[in-house]
């Protein structure tokens, strides 16, 4: 699948899990979708080896689960910096295997988070700063340490214990 559908409505969407998982050379761009009602975001784009299209005009402020949003999208490094994830406690594996990522998150808000698990799990370009990073709800704050060694199989400095 790789059609276009910029022009969708889906400003009343609220589950997005899982829309384009799988679809290995979908690249079309989704910057003019209003997604400010999605809460479930996970899995969205799982497996789109392709994908690298800009979405930091999404509006992402009310999603609560983005686990797995991103995973092995292999090609995937566009900014997602201006990103408000007030609402999101699930990150767990949102870039894992995004070998190409290397984009800035410290400004990401992240008090609300419970899962960080294997979120950067070989991202082998990753190599940002989250030292400003208060994620204070992370259940198990090991895990959290741990995120940066399952990235670089050793204790980064990319985070503070």
């Amino acid at each position: 699948f790789n059609e276009k559908i910029d022009n969708w409505t889906m400003n009343k969407v609220t589950d997005l899990s899982s829309i384009f998982e799988g679809c290995v050379s979908f690249n079309q761009p989704l910057n003019k979708w209003f997604i400010q009602d999605a809460e479930n975001l996970s899995s969205m784009f799982k497996g789109c080896v392709s994908f690298n299209r800009p979405l930091n005009s999404w509006n992402v402020k009310n999603a609560t689960d983005l686990s797995h949003m991103f995973e092995d999208c292999k090609s995937f490094n566009q900014p997602l910096d201006s990103w408000q994830l007030g609402k999101a406690e699930d990150l767990s594996s949102m870039f894992s295997g995004c070998i190409s990522f290397n984009q800035p998150l410290e400004k990401w808000a992240v008090g609300s988070v419970i899962n960080t698990e294997s979120m950067f799990c070989n991202c082998y370009a990753f190599n940002q700063s989250l030292q400003k990073w208060a994620a204070g709800n992370v259940e198990k704050r090991e895990k959290q340490r741990n995120m940066a060694m399952t990235v670089f199989g050793i204790l980064s400095p990319h985070l503070s214990a």
